[in-house]
């Protein structure tokens, strides 16, 4: 059964990743009541399905008539690919497109008790039920055609996967840069209330004006950079306003230094909304996709930035 050509081994893998995808697209389809199309790519096929099948299928030939070794040796190569695999994607994209954190007996989020056992359930099903009938499928089809199918699954898979690589490329881009654009509006909010410390001591109440007119509160400081860049230049609106009304011949050095720190905060912040959206008209375009069929997805240096993209998504 396991003597096969290097051609149908690669038929092997595309059938597995097509048997991942439809039984992951099918779960959460169902736990959602809603159509979800899954994975890292934009076409039926999961890769670490295919590769986790081949490891199995590699690994247990020596074992494959014992279902205790069977269980246990595909359980170990198809964990450690799984793990091997998130380690590589994440510090690849900063990105996490699944996670077991949540899980009992997890191994920095990447593997679980409950996923290894499944991957030796699966073992022992695929050895022993599963892989006969593919085997024999693939063995009936023609040499010939059996070539013409895996070149033509080749390039299409290739091209798939080099897209959605570009995707998760540019989705790490803007995660770099929104979490900037977040720091460098928290920079600017520091500056502002410097700046209005200083001209409410000549007006005695533009933080009350401010208080009253914009929401000031934490959440809306928060590193989500369309709220705080909505906070900041409503405050930016109103001490605008007061600045405008203040009779600045005779004041003194520190009052005409913050109206002039003030002006460049000012062309600052214009700079902050343009990038933003800038962003956000890349991020439609297409890498919002790739957050779609992996809305689980996390980050541990960026999580806030992609929770910010997730709900731009929606």
């Amino acid at each position: 059964m396991f003597k096969q050509s290097v051609i149908q081994w690669i038929l092997f893998f595309y059938i597995y990743c097509f048997i991942g995808w439809v039984w992951e697209t099918a779960y959460v389809s169902i736990k959602k009541w809603k159509y979800t199309n899954r994975g890292f790519m934009k076409g039926p096929f999961l890769p670490i399905y295919g590769f986790g099948a081949l490891a199995i299928l590699v690994a247990t030939i020596p074992v494959k008539d014992s279902k205790p070794l069977t269980f246990l040796v595909g359980m170990l190569a198809a964990t450690i690919l799984e793990y091997i695999t998130g380690e590589a994607m994440e510090a690849l994209f900063k990105v996490r497109y699944w996670d077991y954190s949540n899980q009992k007996f997890n191994l920095n989020g990447h593997i679980c008790l409950t996923s290894s056992i499944a991957w030796g359930v699966a073992s022992i099903l695929m050895v022993n039920v599963i892989h006969v009938p593919i085997a024999d499928f693939v063995n009936n089809i023609p040499r010939l055609l059996q070539e013409i199918i895996a070149v033509l699954l080749s390039i299409g898979v290739s091209v798939d996967m080099a897209t959605s690589v570009r995707d998760a490329l540019d989705i790490k881009e803007m995660l770099i840069n929104l979490k900037q654009n977040n720091e460098e509006i928290q920079k600017l909010q520091k500056r502002l209330d410097v700046v209005i410390a200083v001209l409410d001591d000549e007006t005695k109440n533009i933080r009350n004006k401010i208080e009253q007119l914009v929401d000031t509160r934490q959440d809306d400081e928060s590193n989500s950079s369309g709220r705080a860049l909505e906070s900041i230049r409503k405050r930016f609106d109103v001490v605008e306003k007061f600045t405008a009304q203040i009779e600045w011949k005779g004041k003194d050095k520190q009052h005409l230094d913050a109206k002039l720190e003030f002006e460049r905060l000012k062309e600052k912040l214009l700079v902050s909304i343009t990038k933003m959206e800038l962003r956000k008209t890349k991020f439609l375009e297409r890498p919002h996709k790739m957050l779609r069929r992996n809305p689980t997805a996390v980050s541990k240096k960026y999580q806030n930035e992609l929770d910010e993209m997730k709900i731009l998504r929606k």
